[in-house]
């Protein structure tokens, strides 16, 4: 290969590797932000008799979700109504965060099913998402986040 062209073709190859995006927590964030709103979530939050309960039927929307500090996002959510046994209760919109220093695992369930595990809750968070290929991507971004966020990472364990 001539000389020009060689030098055009590694020039265009270096100009679109510094147009990728670099991998942060800050960008796994945005990230999160952008994909998350609109997304379907089940805290999974209910006891009965002083015991966790999972519902598999309580799937609330994230109405907003964004940046609260460094590895935390804080959201929205509509609730809807319900019944659980005999407990019913009225629509409510939920905030809260997600702290990712608290993150122990990210698990794939079903198709597009995503469950959050955390330290001290006895039952994960769980995301609904619109596609398998999202799910993934999500997982990444938070698995990424659980690692990179994780205090005791500065062990080396």
């Amino acid at each position: 290969m001539p000389l020009r062209p060689a030098i055009a073709l590694l020039a265009a190859l270096l100009a679109c590797s510094a147009s990728a995006q670099e991998q942060t927590v800050e960008s796994a964030m945005e990230f999160l932000s952008e994909v998350l709103d609109g997304q379907r979530y089940n805290p999974n939050l209910t006891e009965s008799n002083g015991e966790p309960v999972r519902l598999h039927d309580r799937w609330g929307t994230i109405k907003e979700v964004g940046p609260d500090k460094r590895c935390v996002l804080a959201y929205k959510a509509a609730m809807p109504e319900g019944r659980h046994g005999s407990s019913v209760w009225k629509a409510y919109e939920r905030e809260a965060t997600w702290d990712f220093g608290k993150v122990l695992e990210i698990r794939k369930a079903g198709t597009i099913d995503l469950e959050v595990v955390r330290r001290g809750q006895p039952l994960p968070l769980a995301f609904r998402l619109n596609a398998e290929s999202l799910r993934d991507r999500v997982a990444y971004a938070m698995d990424y986040l659980r690692v990179n966020c994780d205090a005791l990472r500065r062990t080396g364990f």
